[in-house]
């Protein structure tokens, strides 16, 4: 911020344009339309005006802490649970299914992940502070890294789940056999 208080007037009617564009108010003006000795009266009006029609309210902020709240939360919840799974050497009794659920559902969240790291990156009003992105940052490392199975225990994984899947096959075979040795 104090570096706009040092940049040109463009500079600075540039930034505005674009932090409104990312409020959803679209570019009417370019800077060099407003930067000069006598800017068009209507032109500034009806671009002042799209800021009422918008209606941009403290809700963008609401919206986003809201997502950084669920995100934290989630994380928070996932890493003490791959962390107990580790401490208690339970990461090799999970189940190929469990493994593939946690995959997803960190897949779902890769999105508000993203977008909350968008809006840290381009430095907008409308974000979380810097401490708080490095938090939820570490936190998704950490967990992605306790995702990150290796490459035995994947293949443990898979292994287990085709042989019960195998042996699921084998029995439900069996059974109609024998079912059909009885009705007969």
């Amino acid at each position: 911020m104090n570096s706009l208080r040092t940049a040109s007037n463009r500079t600075r009617l540039e930034t505005a344009f674009r932090l409104a564009e990312e409020l959803g108010v679209p570019r009417l003006l370019d800077p060099e339309d407003v930067d000069v000795a006598r800017p068009d009266e209507k032109s500034i009006m009806t671009y002042v005006a799209q800021f009422l029609h918008k209606n941009v309210q403290s809700d963008s902020f609401n919206t986003v802490q809201v997502v950084y709240d669920e995100l934290l939360t989630w994380l928070n919840k996932r890493t003490q649970y791959m962390e107990h799974m580790k401490q208690t050497n339970a990461l090799s009794s999970l189940g190929y299914q469990e493994y593939l659920a946690l995959r997803e559902e960190m897949n779902l969240k890769t999105e508000p992940y993203n977008k909350l790291k968008t809006l840290v990156e381009s430095m907008t009003m409308i974000g979380i502070t810097q401490e708080a992105w490095l938090q939820l940052k570490s936190l998704w490392e950490k967990l992605e890294s306790q995702v990150r199975l290796p490459h035995s225990a994947l293949l443990s994984l898979t292994f287990r789940y085709s042989l019960n899947k195998g042996l699921l096959i084998s029995l439900l075979n069996a059974y109609a056999l024998i079912s059909s040795w009885i009705c007969s």
